[in-house]
């Protein structure tokens, strides 16, 4: 059996694993991923190696003319979908990383969302005084994400601002900072290691994305312990409990302004919760075991 995992290059920042590099734990897949999106088509079908099975990211590249079976895996949510559909339309089976996604682009398929590893992503039980990464000052808020329209990363910004007596942490992939006193600034590759650090260190976790699908990173802050104030998009609109903290119905600045001073006045156990969802590994890992199997068999 030759399962082959077929995306581009595989770079995960922040973090150093991605989704599809979990799926490479799953015995017989072979990885192909790592060519350019522009190229990556015609290479996976002149490639004379023996397939069984291609899962493959739905977005970015055209349908692969290849005579085997095809899972598209649709993560990314756009007003122009063409591509998307026609991807769809010639796999075996089409998985979503969320209800809300599925929703979003209608049709059939499996919603199986991405799992994290809920080992690495943990409460940490004590700090190290020596590590600058676990310096607290004062109540810390923590946002991840590029300065962009969908990760909605002014208004967050504008609520650091606001709140100049709290400490935020904010992570950019692409090494933007936001130049406020009370923002440290994490710029470029951080690991999962470090990631779960900052964490810990936080006591919530925001994001103000209107559009987002998922948001992985705040599922990892919630394995870690720590509570999220999120918009009623991807995981957030799926799987919502009290414990995990807040869900913010429209994504503005007094909804989420309110919400923070909410939050801070009461206490949350957001990992007890998170481990009975499918966003852990070891529950991904088994959903699409049994996926991989069934669509094989057909």
């Amino acid at each position: 059996m030759s399962i082959w995992i077929v995306n581009d290059l595989l770079t995960c920042i922040p973090g150093t694993r991605t989704f599809w590099h979990l799926l490479l734990e799953i015995d017989g897949t072979v990885d192909k991923t790592g060519t350019p999106y522009s190229r990556l088509g015609k290479v996976i079908e002149e490639d004379p190696g023996e397939c069984d099975l291609i899962i493959r990211n739905a977005t970015f590249f055209p349908p692969i003319k290849r005579d085997c079976k095809q899972i598209a895996f649709l993560q990314d949510s756009y007003e122009d979908n063409t591509q998307q559909k026609q991807v769809v339309d010639a796999a075996t089976h089409t998985v979503f990383n969320s209800q809300y996604t599925k929703n979003r682009f209608g049709g059939d398929g499996d919603v199986i969302p991405i799992g994290v590893n809920q080992e690495i992503f943990k409460p940490m039980a004590q700090w190290r005084p020596d590590d600058q990464i676990f310096q607290r000052i004062g109540r810390v808020g923590i946002f991840v994400g590029d300065y962009n329209t969908t990760k909605n990363t002014r208004l967050f910004e504008e609520l650091a601002k606001s709140k100049s007596y709290l400490h935020f942490i904010y992570v950019s992939k692409s090494g933007h900072r936001i130049n406020l006193p009370n923002v440290e600034n994490y710029a470029g590759g951080v690991d999962e290691q470090a990631m779960a650090r900052l964490y810990n260190r936080a006591d919530f976790c925001i994001y103000t994305s209107p559009v987002e699908t998922l948001h992985l990173t705040s599922v990892e802050a919630a394995l870690c312990g720590t509570p999220v104030i999120g918009t009623n998009t991807g995981w957030l609109a799926d799987f919502h409990d009290n414990e995990v903290g807040i869900r913010v119905d429209v994504p503005n600045f007094d909804n989420f302004n309110k919400a923070i001073d909410e939050l801070l006045e009461n206490s949350y156990s957001p990992r007890e919760y998170m481990l009975t969802t499918p966003y852990t590994w070891d529950n991904c890992k088994k959903e699409w075991e049994q996926l991989i199997e069934k669509v094989l068999n057909e």
